[in-house]
């Protein structure tokens, strides 16, 4: 039985893991193209487009498409 419940408890952990937006992942700013986040914390992230441009993003706004699996934020104005 606790052989069921650490293992378990190791899953959720990973699977924490993998629904944390980190430095490296790709974001889809629809209508606006793919960035690359640079920095990240549990209020805004910093992502660089191709081109150069930097963009703070507040992290509410940067969701995680299940359907897609890739994160997506809607660009605004």
């Amino acid at each position: 039985m606790v052989y069921i419940i650490e293992a378990r408890q190791k899953h959720f952990q990973g699977q924490q893991h993998e629904r944390t937006l980190k430095k490296g992942d790709r974001v889809a700013m629809l209508g606006g193209g793919i960035a690359v986040v640079e920095q990240a914390d549990e209020k805004e992230a910093l992502v660089v487009f191709g081109n150069g441009l930097l963009l703070r993003i507040a992290r509410k706004d940067i969701v995680l498409n299940h359907r897609n699996m890739r994160w997506e934020c809607e660009a605004k104005s």
